[in-house]
């Protein structure tokens, strides 16, 4: 009964190092890709962040109303560091897809492929999005202002409709 138990012990032990020897490799690269966009990620957000403290693009959004906007948003952070992280999460989603693909599971190779296809219509769609967002503020504004003008009685009312009309529209874009 002792031989048995310890013919298995030592049988699964032998299966441990083999399976070990064939996914370490990969688990290594994994984290080598993961920490290099790590790093890479945060040096581009980092240089993103001085490029735009340079050109003064904090006090430039600030009197473009770019930041009241993004505070409607419940994102209170300056515009150069929201660049920054930006910058950092799109370099590290890369190298974490292509540490996804180096560990070979089923069902998932080619998913840095498809983060490249998928990545230009994701940022058009936000570029869309977000211009929409702030040509709905604008519309919204200037509806008000209008119609409080032009003596208007449900002017709020008026100005809620054309700005969910923008967004509805640049959602449906």
């Amino acid at each position: 009964m002792t031989d048995l138990w310890s013919e298995l012990v030592l049988t699964a032990i032998g299966n441990m190092r083999a399976t070990l020897a064939v996914v370490l490799p990969g688990i290594l690269a994994m984290l080598a890709l993961v920490i290099i966009g790590a790093l890479l990620g945060w040096i581009a957000g980092r240089l993103i962040m001085r490029i735009a403290r340079a050109l003064r693009l904090d006090d430039r959004s600030r009197a473009w109303g770019l930041t009241s906007a993004l505070a409607r948003a419940s994102i209170y952070r300056p515009t150069s560091q929201v660049l920054k992280l930006i910058a950092f999460w799109g370099i590290f989603m890369v190298f974490a897809t292509m540490g996804i693909d180096v560990l070979g599971i089923p069902g998932a190779p080619g998913a840095t492929g498809v983060l490249m296809r998928l990545l230009p219509r994701l940022l058009s769609a936000l570029l869309i999005l977000v211009v929409g967002w702030l040509a709905a503020n604008f519309l919204g504004q200037a509806t008000l202002i209008a119609a409080v003008n032009g003596g208007g009685a449900q002017a709020p009312l008026l100005a809620r409709a054309a700005r969910w009309v923008v967004l509805v529209f640049a959602t449906a874009t």
